[in-house]
């Protein structure tokens, strides 16, 4: 019996110890040895720079903190072990900014949850390169923003092979971008909240720009308003 009590408080212990604090700027690897990764603070990955996160990482914000990429993020799970980001108990954070209009940004097998405030998105691309696939979306305002910034070559952005569930207002809002692919998802339980918000959104900022990305094989299902909005 004591052999067992005392392998359980080691365990208790070492379980206790191997959570990471972060904020700041970050860089380099988050890998599974220092999973979680505690959010005390807005984080921001420095130009230039890039943050590797492993399989099966779990990120944890412990309040309404955003991480900022001015360089890029390279977030690749696996089927098995997928990458989690969330707010503490469900408490509501920041998303992911991107901003680097130039270096990709990775997002595979990952599932992101709980940015439910009013202007925050889950994944919030602002002319920046991403690929996402694979991933899993809830408990959100606004799930993704797709947005060129006005750019007449805008970067390249696609999301496949994805869900998107529970969302207040648009699933993925696309603003500008003829660029975005939009392919095999599945967009389901979006327009929760009292606007009238698509679960695909696509909106124009200007008349001279054009907004005509490729929207192929979803499955676009009981959302409570339209299914695809052009605004």
């Amino acid at each position: 019996m004591k052999t067992y009590f005392l392998i359980i408080i080691s365990f208790l212990f070492f379980t206790s110890i191997s959570a990471t604090d972060v904020s700041g700027n970050q860089f380099g690897t988050w890998n599974l040895t220092g999973s979680p990764y505690n959010m005390i603070g807005n984080i921001t990955i420095p130009t230039n720079e890039t943050l590797e996160i492993e399989s099966g990482v779990e990120v944890i914000a412990m309040g309404n903190y955003k991480i900022t990429a001015l360089g890029n993020i390279l977030a690749v799970g696996t089927q098995n072990d997928t990458i989690r980001f969330h707010g503490d108990g469900g408490l509501n954070w920041g998303g992911l900014r991107l901003e680097d209009e130039i270096t990709s940004n990775l997002f595979y097998h990952c599932r992101i949850s709980n940015t439910d405030d009013t202007n925050d998105y889950g994944i919030q691309s602002i002319n920046s390169p991403v690929t996402i696939e694979y991933s899993y979306f809830d408990d959100h305002q606004r799930a993704i923003s797709f947005s060129a910034l006005s750019s007449n070559n805008p970067a390249g952005m696609a999301i496949r092979w994805s869900k998107i569930a529970y969302v207040q207002k648009s699933g993925i809002t696309v603003v500008d971008n003829s660029n975005v692919l939009i392919i095999s998802n599945e967009i389901t339980r979006c327009g929760l909240g009292s606007q009238f918000s698509g679960a695909i959104q696509l909106s124009l900022q200007n008349n001279s720009h054009s907004c005509s990305p490729t929207i192929f094989d979803n499955y676009i299902h009981h959302n409570e308003k339209q299914g695809i909005t052009l605004a």
